[in-house]
């Protein structure tokens, strides 16, 4: 049996803050947030700020985590807003084994603000041919079947 992360809730695949961290430690990296504000003179502003307030307040839609720490401000414009360094722990992680132990640890905690993730087990051989059908963020695993 092989292990998959799903969100099920409405919303989407979010990982909190605090989830955030805790993978950057287990893989022994330092981790660096940044909140960012649209500037119309500047694009798009970010600002360092600590773990506590992201945990306190955590950001909605424009924010990054960063293994490079960027300085106290980062202006990126709103078509380039990759930065050496990113850390995105999205749908592309589902079965990331440090993402699963981190989930299985924080528990509810690891959660972003509109998920509701979950670490499932799965038969190998679905593992490897697999559909994610999405109903408005709530994720239901399949197994891929060929129609002739």
């Amino acid at each position: 049996m092989k292990k998959v992360i799903l969100n099920k809730c409405y919303g989407l695949f979010s990982v909190s803050p605090k989830a955030y961290f805790l993978y950057a430690k287990k893989i022994n990296k330092e981790l660096y947030c940044y909140r960012g504000n649209h500037n119309s003179k500047d694009g798009f502003v970010y600002t360092k700020e600590s773990l506590e307030d992201f945990i306190k307040n955590e950001p909605d839609l424009l924010y990054f985590y960063s293994f490079a720490d960027c300085g106290d401000i980062v202006h990126l414009s709103s078509f380039n807003d990759e930065v050496e360094g990113h850390l995105i722990l999205d749908g592309k992680h589902r079965f990331d084994p440090i993402l699963i132990e981190v989930i299985e640890e924080l528990g509810d905690a690891a959660s972003g603000k509109y998920s509701e993730l979950r670490v499932v087990e799965i038969p190998d051989d679905v593992a490897e041919d697999y559909m994610i059908d999405d109903y408005d963020g709530i994720e239901i695993l399949h197994k891929k079947v060929t129609e002739y």
